[in-house]
């Protein structure tokens, strides 16, 4: 048969090669009836030999004749000194394998015991395996904790991966990686060191342990763990195995699966990526939630005249912010969390049961988004003081509550105010059919021509050149100064909203497109402060500032007289 557990123990023939040595043979094992032992019974069986380091006393008087000899003789006899001086104390446990005996009882319960001297201490002390599995030898893990516990079930078909199962929680996609951490502690316990063999168990808070671990293999036996306090200078943790008393030091990192919650398991993904790219853009995005006085709606920008990805079309009709609209929009799908906080296992009303959290109809904000293939509703409670909020899905039963940072979902931490854009209007140059502008008495007509042509390349080939030519009055405008003058108009900040009282106009700018697009116009009203309020056909949104609108008044008058304008 396999031999699928290794004891903790050294071949007798290595211990009988150190000469000053005391050697001593030891074999214990048990035997019962079942299967399961039998099978145990059956492996291969080496137990530990106890060893006693001959610790002899120094050589003085030959210290005492080296101090006297030459320098070189000295350095030699303190090497010989060196060499026979006794061993420092604890030695033996550093660099040696402890001295244990696993056995199966007729019950199929795995146990691992300490041989001891006279005084109760270890045989032999070091470190060792109380488990020697693989996980595809595990059939079940059962594990109760203070967050509740869990039950891995776990299933192998020759030649396939081990497939997981948690109990209770298979309606829920499970963290990739944390059932086979599981797994892996349960199917090997390596330790440390021998803590203490037949001690208080309360002492290293196994009285009433932090978790206790049933295991079941494949071949019908049975091994229990029960994990205590960490010990001190973080060196690892205490557990005891079986219904033995004696105590294991182990790795942190040996056992600290044993204490997940169940909702460690379930998956952090909150939105899958779309199979498709055509299915990445929504077709309307609506923000609602107590956050928000009016539901606030993007639509994506399908009108090529304007440079911009979306559309506000409530509560104001305008063009949203690159930035923020882009984030709003990139922060609904493909979306991970931090953590699963908690999940709905019974069927509880999905309102009561987020109610809670936040979660409910009356949440913070939510969001409903659009797409080719789905729709997709989340909702967002208020943020914590470290800028974390709940999470639910409710596209997908809102029966997991995730938490996750405000930052990483923009749609429950926008506003207007965030998606207006930081620029009056931009238009595409190749759209532009007419540009004119009106400041008092000065105004000018532009009209713009654009083509696009097909032009053969220097390596044989073709592509296409797009030019565009300004006319003022009939009359070519140099490249420069039409390039410059669109630019500082494209480029005018919208710097808010603004109170100011409108007065008449300053700077008039109507843009004619020849996408079919209708006229846009923007208007730049005089002021006695600062900034001068800004309407985009009628409609105020938002300000620029006084000294910008001057230079462009400015600009006007460069191209009247025939001069280039100033770049601002």
């Amino acid at each position: 048969m396999e031999n699928r557990m290794k004891h903790t123990a050294i071949d007798a023939a290595e211990a009988t090669a150190a000469s000053d040595i005391d050697t001593r043979d030891t074999t214990e094992q048990e035997s019962g009836g079942n299967q399961a032992l039998e099978s145990f019974l059956s492996r291969e069986s080496a137990i530990k030999k106890d060893r006693k380091t001959d610790k002899k006393k120094p050589r003085h008087n030959l210290i005492l004749f080296l101090a006297a000899a030459a320098a070189v003789a000295l350095l030699a006899g303190l090497v010989i000194f060196l060499q026979h001086s006794p061993e420092p104390a604890g030695s033996e446990d550093l660099y040696s394998e402890a001295w244990t005996v696993a056995t199966v009882d007729e019950a199929g319960i795995h146990r691992v015991e300490v041989p001891t001297d006279a005084d109760g201490e270890p045989r032999q002390n070091g470190s060792g395996t109380l488990l020697s599995y693989v996980p595809a030898q595990i059939a079940e893990i059962h594990v109760e904790n203070e967050a509740g516990g869990f039950t891995v079930h776990a299933h192998t078909e020759a030649g396939q991966a081990t497939v997981y199962h948690l109990e209770g929680y298979e309606a829920f996609s499970l963290q990739t990686g944390k059932p086979e951490a599981v797994a892996n502690d349960a199917s090997s316990l390596p330790f440390l060191t021998i803590a203490g063999a037949g001690k208080r168990l309360a002492d290293y808070g196994l009285a009433s342990p932090r978790a206790r671990v049933w295991i079941t293999y494949t071949d019908a036996t049975v091994a229990q763990i029960s994990v205590g306090d960490e010990a001190a200078a973080s060196s690892g943790t205490y557990v005891s195995f079986g219904s033995s008393d004696d105590v294991f030091l182990v790795d942190d990192e040996a056992v600290d699966s044993f204490l997940y919650a169940p909702t460690a398991f379930i998956s952090l993904t909150i939105t899958d990526t779309p199979e498709s790219v055509t299915d990445t853009a929504a077709r309307r995005i609506t923000v609602t939630g107590s956050r928000y006085a009016q539901p606030i709606v993007l639509e994506p920008n399908t009108d090529p005249a304007v440079l911009y990805d979306y559309c506000l079309t409530s509560p104001d009709a305008m063009f949203a912010d690159a930035v923020m609209s882009a984030d709003i929009a990139g922060s609904i799908r493909d979306l991970y969390a931090e953590e699963v906080v908690a999940v709905n296992t019974g069927g509880e009303d999905s309102e009561s049961f987020l109610a809670p959290f936040g979660l409910n109809r009356a949440c913070y904000a939510e969001v409903c988004a659009e797409y080719p293939d789905t729709t997709i509703d989340l909702r967002a409670s208020a943020p914590d003081s470290d800028g974390s909020v709940f999470l639910a899905n409710l596209s997908d039963g809102g029966r997991v509550v995730y938490k996750i940072q405000l930052g990483a979902v923009s749609w429950a931490n926008t506003s207007i105010e965030k998606l207006t854009p930081d620029t009056v209007l931009r238009v595409s140059r190749t759209a532009i059919g007419k540009l004119s502008l009106t400041a008092g008495d000065n105004a000018c007509s532009i009209d713009v021509d654009t083509r696009t042509q097909t032009v053969p390349t220097t390596e044989g080939g073709s592509e296409e050149v797009t030019t565009t030519k300004a006319y003022l009055n009939g009359k070519l405008l140099g490249d420069d100064s039409f390039t410059i003058l669109l630019q500082n108009l494209t480029e005018m900040k919208n710097t808010g909203v603004t109170d100011a009282p409108q007065q008449e106009a300053l700077l008039t700018i109507r843009y004619t497109y020849t996408t079919g697009r209708a006229d846009d116009t923007v208007t730049i009203y005089r002021s006695d402060g600062k900034s001068c309020t800004v309407a985009l056909n009628g409609a105020v949104i938002g300000s620029t500032p006084k000294a910008y609108a001057d230079a462009l008044t400015g600009n006007l008058g460069d191209i009247l007289a025939g001069k280039t304008p100033k770049s601002l």
